[in-house]
């Protein structure tokens, strides 16, 4: 039996989108004696980034490196990623790495980013972000700055950040103390900074303005001079619950130390929870996601992405897809499937390495397609040649795991025990769980709403401290992000206690 480590929330998998054919066969399994005999392993050392525009940027230091790449976590709806690739915004897809100088929308969509060391930055509906450097220095500081053009968005530092994060907005530079929460509104002229736990400081034209747990800070873009008001309480979102259940995953299934020599942290609580690790006569220990069988491939659903200076990027289009596919490597074992070993180096955009097949009848090695030509619609194309299994929600609202979803379509952290209900799938090839509140509500919560049509949104705090912080002020600041007013939220903050 596996030990239980539990699954994270699929995304569906619409590649039509892309607009672009399959490209890249899947391997079969070989039949053999039980040794792995289909190898991946990942190079030692990480990769260089790509040379773009914003490698010339005249602040980088001497020493500095752009080594680094952040994880698009999460993505719902229509949201779009520009690689600076010359194609402007495309088709964004979870796991795609985000590298210095790229540019994350969101139009009728949610995503998520995740840092290395766990910390989160959520977009809403209508929020576009750039992120301007991520840069490693000499010193092994990781210097991430951000800037948020329009919208809203949280942002749940590790208690173990210790890095440089600065967010931008407006004329106003925001950072945050370790195991901060918060959550930003950027609109035209207010602005809104939503403080739930933590420090932060923010420094403008003004001077520096600083609020810690359950304040609000109100920029008005319109007074440069003026300093920002201060207020006490909290304000609800409608989309304070998806944030709220997000910091609850990760706090429930992260992992305290990476593995496998990797020294980040990212990706491994969605391994916790989509599936977990067995020993394997043989072969060893590997992981496995749960709902799979000998027939499943871990190349099944995923696509190239091209990065310009580093060619294409393998991602994969599972929910838990970010750290196998950037460390250790994948092995055929006779009798038990993939499995994925956490060892060897940490590779970044250039993840591709050269299969070496030892006896697998039929298995042709992932290679990426040749480079996009000029003017050509996308950059990003489709690897899978077959439709995937999905489990999902069901109209007579049940929810129905089937065989080789391998966690697509699974709400994150909506389900307590994914190894029990895996290993109850038995020969039927799906296996059906009365949906409880809990997972609907997960589902609910991770459902986009077109920009201008949310719900839900307090528009003043729950109690002020200056009487300058009224009505006006705060549903300027909610309606230029795209949100509607309601009455004040109850003592808390909604969802956030």
């Amino acid at each position: 039996m596996r030990p239980q480590i539990l699954s994270n929330l699929p995304h569906l998998l619409v590649l039509a989108c892309v607009s672009v054919a399959p490209l890249a066969a899947q391997q079969t399994a070989p039949a053999a004696t039980g040794e792995p005999l289909l190898t991946e392993t990942a190079s030692d050392t990480p990769s260089s980034l790509p040379q773009t525009a914003a490698d010339a940027n005249p602040t980088r230091l001497p020493g500095e490196s752009l080594a680094r790449i952040v994880r698009l976590s999460q993505e719902r709806g229509v949201v779009q990623l520009d690689r600076d690739t010359g194609q402007g915004y495309e088709t964004a897809a979870p796991n795609m790495p985000i590298v210095q100088g790229a540019r994350l929308r969101t139009e009728e969509g949610l995503a998520e980013v995740e840092f290395e060391d766990n910390s989160s930055l959520r977009l809403t509906p209508g929020t576009e972000v750039e992120f301007q450097q991520l840069k490693l220095r000499p010193t092994g500081t990781k210097v991430s700055t951000l800037r948020v053009n329009t919208g809203s968005v949280y942002l749940s530092l590790s208690p173990a950040h210790d890095d440089e994060l600065t967010v931008a907005f407006g004329d106003q530079t925001l950072t945050l103390a370790p195991s901060s929460h918060v959550h930003l509104f950027v609109g035209k002229p207010v602005s809104r900074l939503v403080v739930f736990t933590g420090e932060a400081r923010v420094q403008g034209p003004s001077g520096v303005a600083s609020a810690t747990k359950k304040e609000i800070l109100t920029f008005d873009s319109a007074k440069p001079s003026a300093q920002p008001l201060l207020a006490k309480g909290l304000i609800a979102d409608s989309y304070d619950q998806w944030d709220k259940n997000e910091v609850d995953y990760q706090k429930r299934y992260a992992v305290a130390n990476s593995f496998g020599g990797s020294p980040f942290s990212y990706g491994l609580t969605d391994l916790n929870y989509y599936g977990g690790f067995f020993n394997a006569a043989g072969c060893g220990q590997l992981w496995q996601p749960y709902f799979v069988n000998t027939a499943w491939s871990p190349y099944s659903a995923g696509l190239w992405a091209w990065y310009p200076g580093a060619g294409y990027s393998y991602v994969s289009m599972y929910p838990w897809g970010w750290t196998p596919f950037h460390s250790g490597s994948w092995s055929y074992c006779n009798g038990h499937g993939w499995g994925w070993q956490p060892t060897g180096g940490w590779s970044g955009v250039q993840n591709l390495h050269k299969l070496v097949l030892t006896g697998a009848p039929g298995g042709t090695p992932i290679k990426p397609p040749p480079p996009p030509r000029p003017r050509h619609p996308t950059s990003v194309l489709a690897s899978n040649v077959s439709a995937l299994p999905v489990s999902g929600l069901q109209p007579t609202g049940d929810f129905r795991f089937n065989s080789n979803s391998a966690g697509l379509g699974v709400p994150r952290g909506a389900f307590d025990n994914l190894g029990k209900i895996s290993r109850s799938l038995g020969q039927n090839g799906s296996v059906v769980r009365s949906a409880s509140d809990r997972v609907i509500n997960s589902i609910a919560a991770a459902r986009p709403t077109p920009a201008g049509a949310y719900s839900g949104v307090s528009g003043r705090p729950t109690s002020a401290s200056t009487a300058s912080v009224s009505r006006t002020s705060s549903s300027t600041a909610a309606s230029s992000a795209g949100r509607s007013t309601s009455a004040p939220s109850s003592a808390g903050g909604g969802s956030h206690k």
